[in-house]
């Protein structure tokens, strides 16, 4: 059983560094390519499934030391790390205009 555990951990992790590998490559190559109308390309993030995939392949993970690794998936993945981090500055930017901004009733 305990076999079983170890590889569909590692089947986890395999794929969700996969995801996150895939997803840097992504960000750094796609927008050096052209489109049909010669235009740079976009690439959209797929948020959270990385992450979470890691994560759940470090929970199971029969080893105390890889499961208390389990927030590491979160950080590298970039559909987590870098979309929540700009979600977070976003929220703390606008908490801080609206504290110190101008009031509606200032006029």
């Amino acid at each position: 059983m305990l076999y079983l555990w170890w590889s569909l951990s590692i089947l986890l992790i395999g794929f969700s560094v996969l995801l996150a590998v895939g997803q840097w490559w992504a960000i750094y190559w796609v927008p050096r390519t052209l489109n049909a109308q010669g235009q740079p390309r976009n690439y959209s993030m797929i948020p959270l499934l990385g992450g979470l995939i890691g994560t759940g392949g470090c929970l199971l993970a029969p080893s105390s030391t890889v499961q208390s690794l389990w927030w590491i998936p979160l950080v590298l993945d970039p559909g987590c790390g870098l979309l929540f981090g700009h979600l977070a500055v976003f929220l703390l930017t606008d908490a801080v205009k609206r504290y110190f901004g101008r009031k509606p009733n200032d006029d």
